[in-house]
């Protein structure tokens, strides 16, 4: 009986001991040949297989760096079938149907070639795929899943589903540290049911469904992180059965070699299968389920019980040497998250034509000797997304040059940059999409432009997740924890989304830009609501206290030098400032930080008001609230009414200025003004042009014989084209014009025959004059008794005047509405023709012209600016000047040393000097003007 127990206990003990060792299934050794698999050294990480599978003595490995998915049977190889490139995961079906993912695409093969069945959405990563009975399940990242079937392949049909294991469907979600939710659902008898993972320490990370067993256990990645900054991660498996019951917590190894994608497997028969990998090559481990769940541990070889990662050893930069390098010494630009991903998503969406010309066909060296190898996935023909190139720092139109003009697309090789490819590295990339004006490698990445979390839940899109060596933007927070980015990397050698789970953050900082909208640092922006004469100069804006010290109020005379600035306590909604008659002044407010003096926020949209006793007030009116994400203005503020003041102010015209969100709330009346100028910008639909106060609002001004200026080129797509029947009703009636199509396709527009117009000629902004891009400027047509005013140069119609009563008016009114913005007219000159004329035609007292549209000689030495800006190689300096004279201009780089002199003699008026960059490296410039002891200063960009 003794002797009975003992044998008991000893097989008990055994069965602890011996039963949860692991089982090598096989060894593969690193190399190229049909039994070894390949490992290839990318600059920020190690990569290896990517996926595999085990069915009874079958094993099939997806050998990802020599693009071979392999089939071994009892451990001997026995074919080798070639897979798209960058493939990540695959399944294999009953019916010999093979199933392979590549990037974000699905392809399936019968053994004759691959043909694409299933395109994801860029911004949706799919991570893996999962095989059922009739097909298999795509599992994004993001949480979407869809189901296919063979026949559902065929009509090119899906349907979502949750991520599906042996008829159930499993959706994980991470609720916050503490907590993550398990929903199940029974696709066979509909129940569903849900458990809570409890994590004790609040350190959940993220989660990931990894299989159910035989038994119904669901087997779940938990990733728990042991160190916030820099991270550190433990992976375990987490056992439950249906009930949410855990039933073991094992603790995978620590030891990760190199990125794997799916390196976990779950059978029917009820094993566990793991694949690591180490310098000696690849082993492929299997462990009884049922002897994990009794012993409540993995035991793995010696080799693999300690602690190592890639990203910790693997420390190659993927973005050009810092002494290579220099920072801005301006200001650093303001930038909002829908702009950092609005910019991150035109570089994976870019589409470009190949030529056999831009391809090295392997390691070559350039013509200065640098080596140079393009990405294998570049074909001759149409590409997509931008190409890799170590240092590269390309935008997308410099990039679609430099192809167009013989230059290799991207660059493989870290050696040394080479000056013959075009592309962007990972740096490069980053400090595209948060709009730096010159390229900060990882390593310049610190605490100057970034500042770090203390936490990673703190994490948002624009962010960046970074060490020495690398950077990814971050895109989203997925619902089970995992992390979507965009990154240029030599995982695929270009620009793409990814999805991470925080084990393959190992080593990394979460950081954020400093000028990055809704960053800790950001100070709340102030928001003018006018500035106005009454006589003395009333600038009011929304009450805004929360975070701020005070206000600084910067005041200025034209609208482009700018005077000591003025400091408000918070809590004040306006201020005064004394303007004497004939006297302009132009506002912005920015504000100061309470934590501290030095803190500011990104400054409010400029308002100026022009004082002239006894004339007829102009008001502009501020309607563009659009920026970033699909619009082509990109900044939080802007100060566009500027352009409208000096036209004004150089006709004699006094003005002021209000947001449109200051006519809704009654606070200025439109009927207090002659002329009302109603800049719209760009802003579209999801905006709204007008909403159906501003229509009543306008309608009623109308109505009682106002005078109105509309600009901007989407009021007739927003208003006719998208609008509800009241929308395109007051379109009709009060803008007197009809929506024809969307974009003019001309950039040039030319006043009509027989009107008050003709003779004009104004040129405005393609993207490469320094405003901003009007890429869909509105063509429209004259309706209900209006004329055409102005035409494209292709003939179609660009605005058009009406003078009469309006639909149920009084008096008559006047209308000149225009489907191009009139601050993208970039020639000074020419804004002022078109003002003088749009004045006369509501016969406002022009007096600050001699004759006609001429211009008035100035009566200061102004700058103008540099257009373009940034410019390569050629840019002009505008200026004007009181009287003839001598102009010198300095050109000065950033370390302050003169690399550019010039003297000229100039009549007096508006003026140009052109500048051409020579043999000048890229960089951010001063230059200056010195006129009669004055010296007006400016800054330009030099992109080459």
């Amino acid at each position: 009986m003794i002797s009975q127990k003992i044998y008991l206990f000893l097989s008990l003990l055994s069965m602890f001991l011996f039963a949860r060792q692991a089982q090598l299934v096989q060894h593969f050794p690193w190399g190229k040949d049909k039994a070894s698999l390949q490992k290839r050294e990318a600059p920020e990480a190690l990569y290896g297989p990517q996926s595999f599978s085990v069915q009874n003595d079958t094993l099939r490995i997806l050998d990802t760096q020599n693009r071979q998915l392999k089939t071994f049977i009892n451990g001997r190889w026995k074919k080798s079938l070639p897979v798209p490139f960058d493939s990540r995961d695959f399944i294999w079906q009953k019916n010999g149907m093979g199933i392979c993912l590549s990037g974000n695409t699905v392809f399936q093969t019968d053994g004759n070639g691959w043909r694409e069945v299933y395109h994801g959405p860029l911004k949706q990563t799919i991570r893996r795929l999962q095989k059922t009975d009739e097909g298999f399940v795509v599992n994004y990242s993001a949480g979407m899943n869809l189901e296919m079937g063979t026949p559902a392949l065929k009509k090119g049909a899906a349907k979502e589903s949750g991520v599906l294991y042996d008829g159930y469907k499993v959706r994980l979600i991470k609720e916050d540290r503490a907590t993550g939710r398990v929903d199940v659902e029974n696709l066979i008898n509909g129940r569903r049911s849900n458990f809570i993972i409890d994590v004790p320490r609040h350190n959940l990370a993220s989660l990931q469904c990894i299989g159910v067993d035989k038994q119904r256990h669901i087997f779940l990645q938990v990733e728990l992180i042991e160190n916030e900054i820099p991270l550190r991660v433990a992976r375990t498996v987490q056992v439950f059965d249906l009930n949410g019951k855990r039933l073991a917590r094992l603790d995978l190894s620590p030891f990760v070699y190199a990125f794997i994608e799916n390196d976990i497997r779950i059978d029917h028969s009820g094993n566990f299968y793991q694949m690591l990998a180490s310098a000696d090559g690849v082993d492929i481990y299997k462990w009884p389920i049922d002897s994990l769940l009794q012993a409540g541990a993995i035991s793995y070889p010696q080799k693999y019980s300690r602690s190592y990662h890639y990203n910790r050893h693997i420390l190659g930069d993927t973005d050009a040497p810092q002494s290579g390098l220099a920072k801005t010494t301006g200001a650093l630009p303001m930038v909002t998250p829908d702009e950092a991903l609005a910019m991150a998503d035109r570089y994976v969406r870019l589409s470009w034509q190949c030529a056999d010309a831009n391809l090295t066909h392997g390691r070559i060296q350039d013509p200065n000797g640098a080596e140079v190898e393009t990405p294998d996935w570049l074909q001759v023909g149409v590409n997509t997304k931008m190409p890799y190139r170590w240092g590269g720092f390309e935008t997308i139109q410099q990039f679609l040059d430099g192809i167009q003009a013989g230059r290799y697309a991207g660059d493989k090789a870290t050696s040394a940059v080479s000056a013959y490819a075009r592309g962007v590295d990972c740096s490069g990339f980053v400090s595209r999409t948060w709009k730096l004006p010159v390229h900060y490698s990882t390593r310049m990445m610190d605490d100057e432009i970034t500042q770090p979390y203390d936490s990673w839940d703190k994490l948002k899109p624009g962010d960046a997740v970074h060490k020495p060596g690398h950077v990814r933007l971050v895109i989203a927070n997925n619902p089970n924890g995992t992390v979507e980015v965009a990154e240029a990397s030599g995982k695929d050698w270009r620009v793409s989304y990814r999805s991470y789970d925080y084990s393959q953050f190992t080593s990394y900082t979460p950081r954020y830009y400093i000028n990055m909208l809704g960053s800790p640092l950001y100070v709340p922006q102030p928001t003018l609501y006018a500035a106005s004469c009454v006589p003395d100069a009333l600038l009011q804006w929304k009450d805004v206290t929360a975070g701020l010290s005070a206000f600084r109020v910067l005041r200025s005379g034209d609208g482009a030098v700018w005077q000591p600035d003025t400091l408000l306590a918070p809590g004040q909604i306006n201020w005064r400032d004394s303007l004497v008659n004939g006297a302009a002044a132009y506002y912005k407010m920015i504000g100061i930080a309470a934590s501290d003096s030095v803190t500011q926020s990104p400054p409010s949209d400029t308002y100026g008001a022009y004082r002239r006793d006894g004339q007829p007030q102009v008001l502009i009116v501020d309607g563009f609230d659009r920026f970033a994400g699909s619009g082509s203005w990109q900044e939080p503020y802007h100060a566009f009414a500027v352009s409208y003041g000096q036209a004004l102010h150089e006709l004699g015209i006094p003005f002021e200025t209000a947001a449109n969100e200051a006519i809704i709330d009654r606070k200025i009346a439109l009927d207090d003004y002659r002329m009302v100028i109603w800049f719209l910008g760009d802003e579209s639909t999801a905006d709204q042009t007008f909403d159906g106060d501003e229509q009543r609002l306008v309608a009623a001004y109308l109505k009682n014989g106002g005078n109105l200026w509309v600009t901007g080129s989407e009021v007739a797509w927003d208003l006719d084209h998208k609008g509800a029947a009241s929308d395109q009703s007051f379109f009709h009636s009060f803008l007197k014009a009809v929506y024809k199509q969307d974009d003019s396709k001309s950039y040039t527009v030319n006043g009509a025959a027989n009107t008050s117009f003709s003779g004009l000629s104004l040129h405005y902004d393609d993207g490469s004059h320094g405003v901003y891009p009007e890429d869909y400027p509105d063509v429209i047509a004259p309706v209900n008794n209006s004329r055409i005013a102005l035409r494209y140069a292709n003939g179609f119609t660009a605005a058009v005047s009406f003078k009469g009563v309006f639909p149920g008016g009084v008096k008559e009114g006047r209308l000149f509405y225009m489907g191009f913005p009139f601050e993208t007219i970039y020639d000074s000159a020419e804004r002022l023709q078109l003002m003088a004329a749009v004045s006369d035609f509501f016969e406002m007292d022009v007096t600050g012209l001699a004759t006609g549209a001429q211009q008035k000689q100035p009566r200061h030495f102004k700058l103008a600016g540099a257009y373009p800006n940034p410019f390569n190689p050629i840019t002009r300096i505008r200026f004007s000047l009181p009287a003839a004279g001598n102009v010198r201009l300095s050109v000065y780089n950033s370390a302050g040393q003169r690399v550019f002199k010039q003297m000229e003699n100039f009549d007096a008026g508006q003026r140009e000097i052109q500048f051409v960059a020579g043999n000048l490296a890229s960089g951010v410039y001063l230059y200056m003007l010195t006129f009669k002891g004055m010296v007006r200063r400016g800054r330009f960009i030099l992109l080459k």
